[in-house]
């Protein structure tokens, strides 16, 4: 598997695991210190996250 499908995999899996617990964009940006903005990203397989963000 490529590294781009990875991306949008992670991000699919990021937007799943967030509707699932009923949060918006903007409360899980709060609670997990990013920006609305690269959640949207990281949702939409625009960016990779590091293995930091991911664990965090």
């Amino acid at each position: 598997m490529e590294a781009e499908q990875i991306t949008k995999n992670i991000g699919k899996r990021i937007r799943e695991l967030r509707n699932m617990n009923g949060l918006t964009q903007q409360e899980l940006a709060d609670r997990t210190e990013l920006t609305k903005g690269y959640i949207s990203q990281l949702e939409n397989g625009l960016v990779t996250p590091s293995v930091v963000t991911l664990l965090d």
